[in-house]
């Protein structure tokens, strides 16, 4: 147990998933610059075993609609609805994650396929010849002289991923609601960590806008604090940095000395993602 960390960027337009084109180039970008690379260190372009040494793999959640016996029943309206008239939750479908499976490099039509998939998340774990994507350092990382585990991720969405905090006392999450009144978050599985949010509402065709609701985001995993955010972290497409148990929040001084700063990525890995993807990204830190 204990906080865990992961450092997330997310087009400053978090309406916007790039295309499975656009994902290709960033994927292709990693691997030039070192940042995903093979064991021998190899970050050939054509070469098929260095891809598959990566040890990339994909998971895509599947969603099931409701039973049409279920979608066509009445529902009873719920006590917050018969009090306040707001629009009770539309019949939920089902969601279910399938197993990890390795991530089929050089690009395929079943490449393409994952990455136009409703919703997926593709990651490459840790390897000593990756390049180290920060600017910041965890102490540990400082005191032994070697990069710390990290492993990139990215997750798209048809719809809204909306991670939040579990370590915040009471915590504000985006609003699901649409302005009609109508809850756009999915029903969820209990075994699925990210939560769901339609991107269009069923009820009048509105488009969700996560910039328009706040949310509390974790400023120090540590003490609690928090600080508001528009939209939060909700997104269609995320790249992530998981640390697991560390977080890199120092810089070494001209003294050799760690100084204690926000985590942040590296000014190149920044440039490669928005150069590929072709959008700029925000960055946050994120706290479970």
């Amino acid at each position: 147990m204990g906080v865990t960390y992961s450092h997330y960027l997310i087009p400053s337009d978090n309406t916007v998933r790039p295309s499975s084109d656009r994902i290709v180039a960033l994927i292709d970008a990693w691997r030039d610059q070192g940042f995903i690379a093979a064991p021998t260190g190899s970050t050939s372009a054509g070469d098929a075993g260095a891809d598959a040494a990566m040890g990339a793999s994909f998971r895509l959640t599947h969603r099931i609609p409701a039973a049409p016996e279920t979608q066509q029943a009445p529902r009873p309206k719920s006590l917050w609805a018969r009090w306040f008239g707001a629009a009770d939750r539309p019949a939920a479908p089902i969601f279910r994650a399938a197993p990890w499976t390795p991530f089929p490099m050089p690009v395929t039509d079943a490449t393409l396929a994952v990455l136009n998939a409703p919703y997926g998340i593709v990651r490459w774990p840790e390897h000593e010849h990756a390049a180290y994507p920060m600017q910041t350092v965890t102490q540990t990382m400082a005191e032994q002289d070697a990069p710390p585990f990290h492993q990139l991720i990215i997750e798209f969405c048809e719809d809204f991923i909306d991670p939040h905090p579990e370590y915040v006392s009471d915590p504000r999450h985006v609003s699901g609601v649409c302005g009609c009144g109508q809850v756009l978050r999915y029903e969820q599985q209990a075994y699925l960590a990210d939560e769901y949010i339609r991107r269009l509402c069923p009820a009048c065709g509105a488009a969700f806008r996560p910039q328009d609701h706040m949310a509390d985001l974790l400023l120090d995993g540590n003490t609690g604090e928090t600080f508001v955010q528009p939209g939060g972290l909700c997104n269609r497409f995320g790249i992530i940095i998981d640390f697991d148990k560390n977080i890199p929040s120092y810089v070494v001084n001209s003294n050799g000395d760690l100084v204690e700063t926000p985590p942040r990525v590296s000014t190149a890995f920044m440039d490669t993602c928005t150069r590929a993807l072709g959008v700029p990204l925000n960055e946050f830190s994120f706290y479970s």
